[in-house]
């Protein structure tokens, strides 16, 4: 199952081109400078004479912009692809670039360092701007493929295989891969907060979490709340579900159970909170809007909640592909049955824990909007998906801690949840590569005739997306023979041995 989603991450990520993905020029001028110790920009660019000509979503990007040095052999002015919404990628060979330093500014330069110091290092090794892209990629690919990982084992309960399992996948929609294949704070946002809150839940589990457990929390509680802007808010959100997940008393007896590795794991946790406090007072730009502008602005409707949806289960490129409808409508169903079984399988507070991280997920998305339309942008999926992805792992929590037969029923079968997992995964492949390479009105088969190709052609990278899907797809295949067979916990029990050798010693 992990191996299926870094083979996704890994063709999405060579498959979009250079500059496809929303604000991807100016995190590429972000991580570059990060890459070479430019952690805090400080220098305004000039105005250039504009003024109050500037419209208002070009006059907050102003007020965030910074100005980033960078050899000028990585100028993004020679981007090979600058995708045009709804056309085919047009892509041409820029003239050679210089080491001469040269200044650009980035309208991501107040935004935190921290996700782009590992894309920044990595991208030293690329000798032009699509290559140095493509090695930033993959770092930030790394990074979130890691933590889905780890969120994978944290989450996992041998003895209830189908509740540990559905809750990661329709978690993790083509979404999630899309953002953590593209160069930005993004990815390792949501990735982050995918286990962070994996931890959280497994944390407040009866049974003791391992040591790991909490070594995992700490890192990515640090990561997620470094992240970005509203990364304090997740880890809150994060602490208050603990808190009415296990209940005050048990949450203390949780950290009394984890012992000296607990107490360093929160304060791990407060201490990455307190340094992105500070960075948010001291260096980051924030709306203020006042409240006659918020009541304004606040549009809750079905269609923006429609397209919300969309965006956090997939819209790919510039924000211009959507999917086909029949994948949105699969991912809503998976999403229904997994919510609906929680319910009728939870205790009361589960319940109500639940439902108030149902409600309290779409009063924010109207917050949230309402405070970028004053800005002249809207609230995008991505934006709210380290929450959004929290709903079903909470869903799946309940599965896994009810005292009600789940494992049986028919409709939560491995084998169908994740194939149709795999196949809307492989039908958001198949979707940018199509837009990209003959646009959305060309042949369904673009493989033999693209206009553009991404490195080592689309074959190579076809391929590899169909074997990420098949081997998802195949992993629900196993878990249900296993699970009859009554092997799987003798199957998987070396894994948690091997965590406890590595992270356990001196406990």
């Amino acid at each position: 199952m992990i191996a299926s989603y870094v083979l996704l991450i890994g063709a999405w990520t060579m498959s979009s081109p250079p500059g496809a993905a929303p604000d991807e020029p100016a995190h590429y001028l972000r991580a570059v400078g990060a890459g070479r110790g430019q952690l805090i920009l400080d220098q305004r660019p000039s105005d250039g004479g504009k003024g109050e000509q500037l419209g208002r979503g070009e006059a907050w990007q102003r007020q965030q912009s910074r100005m980033v040095t960078i050899p000028g052999s990585l100028s993004p002015e020679i981007f090979a692809c600058r995708a045009t919404p709804f056309r085919v990628a047009e892509c041409r060979g820029g003239p050679p670039g210089t080491m001469t330093p040269q200044r650009f500014p980035t309208y991501v330069g107040t935004y935190p360092p921290y996700p782009y110091i590992l894309p920044g290092l990595a991208m030293r090794l690329g000798s032009d701007p699509l290559s140095a892209l493509r090695w930033g990629r993959a770092a930030a690919g790394l990074m979130s493929a890691l933590l889905i990982a780890a969120a994978i084992l944290a989450f996992w309960e041998p003895s209830k295989p189908r509740s540990s399992i559905v809750g990661i996948v329709v978690a993790v929609t083509p979404m999630t891969i899309f953002a953590s294949s593209t160069l930005s704070a993004s990815g390792p946002e949501i990735a982050s907060a995918a286990c962070f809150y994996a931890c959280v839940l497994r944390v407040a589990r009866t049974d003791p979490a391992p040591k790991w457990v909490w070594i995992l929390l700490a890192t990515s509680a640090a990561l997620l709340a470094t992240g970005r802007d509203l990364g304090l808010l997740w880890v809150g959100i994060g602490v208050a579900l603990l808190i009415s997940t296990a209940g005050l008393k048990g949450t203390v007896v949780r950290l009394r159970e984890g012992g000296r590795t607990a107490l360093v794991a929160l304060g791990v946790t407060a201490l990455a909170s307190a340094a992105a406090l500070l960075w948010q007072l001291a260096i980051q730009v924030h709306p203020n809007p006042t409240l006659d502008a918020l009541l304004a602005s606040a549009r809750p409707s079905i269609a923006m909640f429609t397209a919300i949806f969309y965006q956090t289960v997939g819209v790919f490129g510039v924000l211009d592909t959507l999917l086909p409808l029949m994948a949105y409508t699969v991912w809503a169903l998976m999403l229904l049955v997994l919510f609906g079984t929680a319910m009728w399988a939870g205790t009361a507070r589960r319940r109500i824990v639940l439902g108030s991280l149902a409600m309290g997920l779409a009063f924010l998305t109207v917050i949230l909007d309402a405070t970028q339309a004053p800005l002249g942008f809207g609230l995008q999926g991505r934006h709210i998906l380290p929450l959004a992805i929290l709903l079903p792992l909470a869903a799946g929590e309940m599965l896994i801690s009810s005292t009600r037969d789940v494992e049986g029923l028919p409709f939560l079968n491995l084998s169908v949840v994740l194939t149709l997992a795999a196949a809307v995964h492989l039908v958001a492949w198949h979707t940018i590569g199509r837009r990209y390479s003959v646009g959305l009105e060309g042949p369904q088969l673009f493989l033999a005739d693209p206009r553009w190709s991404p490195p080592l052609g689309w074959v190579l990278w076809g391929t590899v997306a169909l074997a990420g899907a098949l081997l998802l797809s195949v992993t629900g295949f196993r878990q249900e023979w296993a699970s009859k067979s009554g092997s799987l916990h003798r199957r998987r029990r070396p894994i948690e041995q091997w965590l406890s050798s590595a992270f356990l010693k001196g406990s």
